[in-house]
């Protein structure tokens, strides 16, 4: 008789983040998806203004990482002269949008995820603890890609 769970579908540890074929670095812990459809609310007065029914209007999917790697992770946010200056102000971000890949360092782990239109957000959070190990708080925003697709689960070898 099955107990209804199976604990090879359990995810646990770090992944490897990769955006736009360059490898970003190993994740300190897991990463967060946050995964928020955008609702309308259709109402109805004679109803007290309760919703009669909510439409998805949209999806907003945010990825958030600490990376162990600091080096790889700043010299994704800083421009080609290793700097953060104010020539970003004005910028498009979805013009610097690429393929975000989230690969298990867990070897059992044969399940990663894929954002084909990723945008990594030119913020960060750089706490510089003496007695534990540094990391660099990131955030990317999913976009959905020419065919629709916001997200996608990846075999992942073995």
């Amino acid at each position: 008789m099955s107990d209804g769970y199976n604990v090879q579908n359990f995810k646990i540890g770090s992944c490897a983040l990769t955006f736009k074929e360059q490898v970003l670095g190993g994740t300190q812990s897991p990463p967060q998806i946050k995964i928020e459809p955008q609702l309308y609310e259709s109402k109805c007065d004679q109803s007290g203004g309760m919703a009669l029914r909510e439409i998805i209007t949209g999806m907003k999917v945010t990825i958030s990482a600490e990376l162990k790697e600091i080096d790889k992770a700043f010299a994704a946010l800083l421009n080609n002269d290793d700097e953060l200056s104010i020539a970003i102000l004005g910028t498009d971000l979805r013009n610097r949008s690429g393929l975000l890949r989230l690969t298990p360092v867990n070897p059992d782990d044969h399940t990663g995820y894929e954002f084909p239109n990723a945008v990594l957000r030119p913020g960060c959070t750089y706490r510089l603890d003496g007695n534990q190990e540094h990391v660099l708080s990131v955030e990317f925003t999913a976009h959905p890609d020419q065919s629709g697709v916001i997200m996608k689960k990846i075999a992942i070898g073995g």
